[in-house]
Parts: C-alpha cells; structure tokens; sequence
C-alpha cells in the first residue's frame, strides 16, 4: 500500500510492444505509467494512465476479458512494468488478475 508501487515482466526478447491489457481486481489503479527497459534498471515511460476503471473490477476470477483496461501504445524494451502511481482505494495496494503484452519481435515494425 505504498505509491508508487510497480510488477515488471521478462518478454524473452526485445519486442516491439503495441498494446497492454490490464483486468485489475478490487485493488485497482486509477493512474499508472506502463514503462519499457532493455535492462529491468534503467525505464523509459511509453503512457501515462490516468482513468476511472471502465467497470466495476471483479472481486472473483473473470470469465472474459469486458472489462480489461486496453491501451494502445508503441515502446521498444525486453522488460514492461506497470508503476502504479494512484491506487483506486487507499485501503488496498495494486492488484490485477491478468495482464497481456502484444508486439512483435521485429522491433522495427510499426503498429
């Protein structure tokens, strides 16, 4: 329960990123950057996200993807982070049920 408050994934290779999913629980973020690193140590911020959740998040597993925070963007990096920098209740930390990362590992290409 500390902002900011951030998860970063390996991406296996350096991808060309276009678009992040994010299906938060209850413990949701209402402003957040989504960052790209080739290195887990040096972050370059590709969107600022500052939003009311489009719905209610869930409070138990989905069965779909309805209610995901879509965000279009375009970043080069082998690690994505999402730094949480405003959660949607104070009373709770940042918690998200899935997240999915599209690209392409062709980091010349452009969306």
């Amino acid at each position: 329960m500390i902002d900011p408050s951030w998860i970063y994934v390996n991406l296996g290779a350096t991808v060309h990123v276009s678009e992040v999913d994010i299906l938060w629980e209850t413990a949701c973020a209402s402003a957040y950057n989504i960052d790209v690193s080739n290195d887990a140590m040096t972050w370059t911020t590709v969107q600022n996200v500052a939003k009311t959740p489009l719905t209610s998040p869930k409070e138990t597993p989905p069965t779909n993807w309805t209610n995901a925070d879509v965000e279009k963007i375009s970043g080069v990096g082998r690690y994505l982070r999402i730094n949480g920098t405003t959660r949607c209740d104070p009373l709770y930390g940042y918690s998200f049920w899935e997240m999915r990362v599209y690209g392409d590992t062709n980091t010349v290409c452009m969306p």
